[in-house]
């Protein structure tokens, strides 16, 4: 079964490269409070919505209670532009 994957991946190595490569020539650096880390969400977003995964975009201070949460960090910080990707592969 590992051959099967090992199969696989080395096949489709060359889409995983160009896949990377993308995703490091979006700047994406986090400088509190502010960050540009927007684009390359997107980017991701993007590619895991064309996979067929479920994909959810949205700035960590929309959680539901959050702000209540004891990991929390209460630093001033702008999440305008600045959303986490989250997927889901259902099956």
């Amino acid at each position: 079964m590992n051959h099967d994957i090992d199969a696989v991946i080395s096949s489709m190595q060359d889409e995983f490269i160009d896949f990377l490569r993308g995703l490091l020539r979006i700047p994406s650096v986090a400088e509190p409070p502010n960050g540009e880390e927007g684009a390359s969400q997107h980017y991701l977003a993007d590619k895991l919505q064309s996979l067929g995964l479920d994909v959810d975009l949205f700035q960590p201070d929309e959680v539901p209670n959050i702000t209540e949460h004891p990991l929390w960090n209460p630093a001033p910080k702008d999440y305008t532009d600045r959303p986490n990707a989250v997927s889901v592969w259902k099956g």
